[in-house]
């Protein structure tokens, strides 16, 4: 299948595993994320995950050399272009990826996710080319490059 679909149930609990139980239980669902994974930090792997909710409220989390947690509240403005950048993405139909996954050589895999309806589907780059001119992709990793 183009783009992984998941459940309503499943991004649920990608949820509860993204911000904990009382996070999962009382927060809206979640609307676009962008997380890393891969790559040799001094403390092991590093990663991060960026997880936009429904409401504007994001968390920002990294492992590695800047481990850290964030938090806060998208402007309205930021909102509604997110809300256009995830109904305006093709990511899920982008050109599906040949080569050898950045991660087998310490380098860093880049998934993208979004609510699409009722769904969670997501795009990683070691299965999509991941274009830099998606406007999922240019919100997602234009925020988490002013965080981190």
């Amino acid at each position: 299948m183009v783009g992984r679909l998941i459940s309503a149930g499943a991004a649920l609990a990608l949820a509860f595993a993204t911000c904990g139980p009382a996070a999962a239980l009382t927060d809206p669902s979640p609307l676009a994320s962008r997380s890393t994974t891969g790559g040799l930090c001094r403390a092991g792997p590093c990663a991060s995950r960026l997880v936009i909710r429904t409401n504007g409220t994001w968390t920002m989390t990294s492992t590695g050399a800047t481990a850290a947690r964030e938090k806060g509240t998208l402007t309205t403005r930021q909102l509604r272009q997110l809300r256009a950048a995830v109904a305006g993405t093709r990511l899920s139909s982008s050109t599906p990826f040949t080569g050898t996954c950045p991660t087998a050589y310490d380098g860093t895999e880049v998934t993208y996710g979004w609510r699409a309806g009722d769904a969670w589907r997501h795009v990683s780059s070691c299965e999509r080319v991941i274009p830099p001119a998606d406007p999922l992709v240019r919100f997602l990793a234009g925020m988490a490059g002013d965080l981190g």
